[in-house]
């Protein structure tokens, strides 16, 4: 069992449990406790327990890891158990000290190469001693590459992680902030800010000689961003932004600097790896894996011929990590598993679900329906907005067409109605295809398949004016392909809706409303829908509708 355990100061708690090589169930804390962003376990943990069908002493190894200046100590992990009645025996438990060393375990082992280098690049880990030439003293860990063979991760090096350097992560996470945006976990939304920005920042550089040139103060994250451009580019951006639903000019050019300065350093990185060691597979991992347009551009412009990120990059993927640590430490000649599919929630019973619509049998009606996927594409089609709950949720921040809200790509006016009136979200922010993957080569300029919602490559231009809903400004789309094997009933909905309409996408964004987490119950489901103007609302072969 692999534990983010994050309760002392960060966020983005939760479990995985690992069987014989392959996750066989994990979830994020905040999706049980619904509260964004939980950095707890206890709950997850119960959760996989319960779901898994055994039993805390049925458990090889418990493999813990955090986010903080001070890793985990046993005493702290006993403490949580013993207050919240669970046991586990002390031998047991392992600590890993590592933040960073998890999530490139997270990346490498479900992926398809036996050979790879693997870029992290978060926020922050841990605070590390130093152990041989490859580390700072007393440094946080912000950039690293490892290279993965067979089951062997071994550390290459560390960028931006010299004492007071932000790094890539946290200059990013200084700027989302100056925006407006509440968390670093906004990070998205600055991304996508960025595609209505101009250079007007050209020739600046954030990153030299592998440091950011941004000043290191927490106390003070506003005020180093102002002070940076007022010293560097002779321009006062003044203070913070006021209003993120509607940002004005310098907002937008802050957003499209951050990010243009993001995708420069990461290239440079990934092109410099691979020269000097000669691999051209790459596992991306953190928080920063996360920005699906750097990713596109690292696989565009550095030679990298393969790459592979797993949805759940964030803190959140901590867990599957160390479960995967765990196993492999006991098992020194396991064999490893590529993994191709990340739903890794419960799956609800036809009863759980049928118990969660008699809850609410006095405001809303439901049938069952014999023609489902064509019943759904004919009401997506005709541009009703719909709910869609099926099979076990999705691990990570991506809705991948099991808790997601589902709408006509085709119609222009889409995103503005659900941003407005479904997500309650900035105007600006964008939505994802589920495309076909067989008709990815069509519409899109990417040659591999993007099963997770990780790479935003360009829209073909004569393409965009037929699915306008989820071509972003500057002409991109946050792609996510599936095939029958992937997700039978995504496929077999958007198979139906390409028979009515002769486009093979849907518009795809995940089953909440802003500052939510997404829906993981049916009764989640049902309470999101009843709270939002989401038109029908879709669990297993139920079709629902409010009085």
């Amino acid at each position: 069992m692999g534990i983010s355990s994050n309760g002392m100061g960060a966020n983005d708690g939760g479990c995985a449990l690992i069987d014989n090589g392959f996750p066989i169930i994990a979830i994020a804390e905040e999706r049980i406790t619904r509260k964004k962003y939980d950095g707890g376990f206890v709950n997850s943990l119960k959760y996989c327990l319960k779901n898994a069908h055994c039993l805390a002493k049925d458990i090889d190894h418990f493999v813990f890891s955090n986010c903080c200046d001070e890793p985990l100590n046993i005493d702290f992990v006993k403490d949580i158990l013993q207050k919240n009645n669970l046991s586990i025996p002390e031998k047991k438990i392992i600590i890993n000290k590592s933040h960073h060393l998890a999530h490139a375990a997270g990346v490498f082992y479900p992926s398809q190469f036996d050979k790879a280098l693997i870029l992290v690049v978060d926020n922050e880990g841990n605070i590390l001693q130093k152990t041989s030439d490859n580390y700072w003293e007393n440094s946080l860990e912000r950039t690293s590459m490892y290279i993965g063979e067979g089951t062997n991760i071994e550390l290459l090096e560390r960028y931006n992680d010299a004492p007071g350097d932000l790094g890539i992560g946290g200059a990013y996470n200084f700027f989302t902030h100056w925006l407006g945006f509440n968390s670093y976990k906004d990070a998205g939304k600055t991304m996508g800010l960025a595609s209505y920005g101009e250079d007007f920042f050209q020739g600046l550089k954030l990153f030299s000689g592998g440091k950011c040139c941004l000043e290191n103060t927490n106390k003070d994250k506003l005020g180093s961003v102002r002070r940076f451009f007022s010293e560097k580019a002779g321009v006062d951006i003044g203070e913070r932004g006021k209003s993120t639903k509607n940002p004005d000019k310098i907002q937008k050019d802050v957003a499209f600097f951050i990010q243009k300065e993001t995708e420069r350093i990461l290239i440079e990185i990934v092109k410099k790896a691979v020269k000097k060691y000669k691999i051209k597979n790459l596992c991306i991992s953190g928080g920063v894996a996360l920005n699906c347009v750097a990713n596109y551009k690292i696989f565009e412009k550095t030679g990298i011929e393969k790459i592979f990120i797993q949805p759940a990059s964030g803190d959140d993927g901590q867990c599957l990590g160390n479960a995967y640590l765990g196993y492999f430490s006991k098992n020194k000649l396991g064999k490893r598993k590529s993994v191709s599919s990340f739903y890794l929630g419960k799956k609800y019973s036809k009863g759980d679900i049928k118990r969660a619509i008699n809850s609410y049998s006095d405001k809303i009606e439901h049938i069952e329906s014999k023609n489902l996927y064509k019943t759904v594409a004919k009401l997506i089609a005709s541009d009703k907005i719909i709910g869609w709950f099926q099979g076990g949720s999705e691990f990570g921040p991506r809705a991948l067409g099991n808790r997601s809200i589902f709408a006509n790509p085709r119609n222009p006016r889409t995103k503005s109605y659900i941003n407005g009136k479904v997500k309650f979200r900035e105007s600006f922010r964008p939505y994802a295809p589920v495309v076909l993957e067989k008709y990815l080569n069509q519409y899109f300029e990417l040659n591999f398949p993007s099963p997770f919602m990780l790479f935003a490559p360009r829209v073909y231009s004569n393409k965009a004016n037929f699915i306008p809903a989820v071509t972003h400004v500057d002409g991109t789309a946050r792609v996510q392909t599936v095939n029958k094997m992937q997700n039978s009933r995504l496929y077999s909905l958007v198979s139906e809706f390409e028979k009515i309409t002769g486009i093979p996408i849907i518009l795809n964004t995940s089953f909440n409303v802003n500052g939510e987490p997404i829906v993981e119950s049916p009764e989640d489901a049902i309470k999101c829908f009843m709270g939002t103007n989401i038109d029908v609302l879709v669990i297993g072969n139920y079709i629902i509708n409010k009085k």
